[in-house]
Parts: C-alpha cells; sequence; structure tokens
C-alpha cells in the first residue's frame, strides 16, 4: 500500500515538474501564449453580470492594457504608447482602443489627441468579428472606415492594425464560417494590416473542459496557465512585432 501510495505521489511531482517547465518555455519564448494566460487568469475569475449588463467593455480593455504592456519593449523612447479609450481631434465620434503618438501628442484634455502626432493607430478585439455570413463584409468594411478617417486626418499616420486575441476558425473538421479567413481577406488594405493569435473555438472548448474537470481542484491561474498551453496558437505574434517594427521603422 505504501508503494502504491509513493508510486502515485511521484507520478503527481512528476507531472508537476513537466508542467512547470513547459509554462516557463512559454513565458520565456511564446509571447502570445502569455498574453493569452495573462487574459485568462483575469477574465476565468470574474463574477457574471445582472441581467442585461456586460463585462464585454472591461475584457476589452484587459486584453488592450496586456498588449500594450508587451509592446513596450517594440517601440522607440522617442514614441509614447498610449492605451485607451482615446479620441483624436476632428475625429471625435471615433473611440481608438491604442495608439503610438509621437511626444507632447496630447491637447488640452486627457484622451484627447493632436491627429499630426499619431503614428499608428490599432483595433483592439478579444473575440474578433462574429455573426452571419451575409453581414461580415459589411462589418469588415465599417473596421476599414474607421481607419480610413484616421488617415485622411493624421497626416503622420504610419499603419493601422486590426489586432485580436482570438478569431474563430473550424476545428476537428467541424463546419461553420472560417472567420480567421474573412478577417485575413476583408480587414487589409495598403495601410491596414490585420493580426490574430489563437483560434477562438479551442480556447473556449479547452476552458470549458477544464473548468468542468479541475474547478475544485485547481486555482483559476492553474487553469489558465493549461489553456494557453494548449490552445491551437494562429503563430502570428512574430509576424505582428515585425511589422510594428517596420512601420516605425525600428
Amino acid at each position: 500500500m505504501f508503494l502504491i501510495l509513493f508510486y502515485g505521489l511521484l507520478i503527481r511531482c512528476e507531472f508537476k515538474f513537466y508542467h512547470v517547465l513547459g509554462y516557463l518555455f512559454f513565458v520565456m519564448f511564446d509571447k502570445s501564449r502569455e498574453i493569452l494566460f495573462e487574459y485568462l487568469r483575469v477574465v476565468l475569475g470574474l463574477g457574471t453580470p445582472p441581467v442585461r449588463r456586460s463585462n464585454k467593455g472591461f475584457k476589452g480593455y484587459i486584453f488592450t492594457d496586456i498588449l500594450s504592456r508587451h509592446l513596450k519593449d517594440t517601440i522607440s523612447d522617442r514614441y509614447s504608447l498610449v492605451v485607451g479609450p482615446l479620441w483624436i481631434k476632428g475625429l471625435e465620434w471615433i473611440e481608438w482602443d491604442l495608439a503610438i503618438t509621437e511626444e507632447n501628442a496630447m491637447l488640452d484634455y486627457a484622451r484627447w489627441y493632436n491627429p499630426d502626432k499619431i503614428v499608428v493607430l490599432f483595433e483592439c478585439k478579444v473575440s474578433g468579428i462574429y455573426g452571419k455570413r451575409e453581414e461580415l463584409c459589411k462589418l469588415c468594411e465599417k473596421l476599414k472606415d474607421r481607419f480610413k478617417s484616421a488617415h485622411k486626418v493624421c497626416k503622420n499616420l504610419m499603419e493601422c492594425y486590426y489586432v485580436s486575441l482570438v478569431e474563430a476558425k473550424p476545428i476537428d473538421g467541424e463546419d461553420g464560417i472560417n472567420y480567421y479567413k474573412v478577417a485575413k481577406e476583408e480587414i487589409k488594405d495598403s495601410f491596414i494590416s490585420s493580426f490574430m493569435f489563437f483560434n477562438s473555438r479551442s480556447v473556449e472548448k479547452l476552458c470549458r473542459q477544464y473548468l468542468r474537470v479541475y474547478r475544485d481542484e485547481m486555482d483559476i491561474s492553474e487553469i489558465a496557465k493549461k489553456v494557453a498551453c494548449e490552445a491551437e496558437k494562429l503563430d502570428e505574434w512574430v509576424d505582428f512585432v515585425e511589422a510594428l517594427r517596420g512601420s516605425l521603422r525600428i
């Protein structure tokens, strides 16, 4: 009996050892998985909003803030990374999630910026685009129109980026709309690029699975690690950073 218990404990410790090694590996070498982990560690622990209330805006802000922290090392000291909500003079009806600006870009009021000092703009989404097939092109065109409006007003705007943490893509041979493909094909222009990091269907499936099985055995942080380690990655982080550095001529 003692030997059985000892053997079981050994296996459990060995599993935890390799699990920790796997986590350290993705923290050190895989920024997109680290971002997903940090995001899930927050949102998986949130309570359910009251009826007809939503925490979608808060979740979007959390992703944007985490993303900005991981981009700080990418930009040079001559630029500032501004987390929204923010507005640009002459485009006050459009709210922006994230921007890279030149120094002293803020006007007389907080979150209101000089268009001549806007260098890069971001539309940041947690769950990407969604909706009926016939509505998607209009939705993508609406996103592009926001960027085109900014391109007309911001004289020094170098590039605009659509960035989503997860985008839906069929898995395991299932049917369904490939939102990832639609976003890639439709949200682009000479000054607009789109980048997505994970397949939302993979992330959602893993979250449901591990919350159901391990909710009483693991804390939220451990579950977030498991999902972040195993989620289907779309492998666009490196391309995104290289494109951004190219836009800033770094």
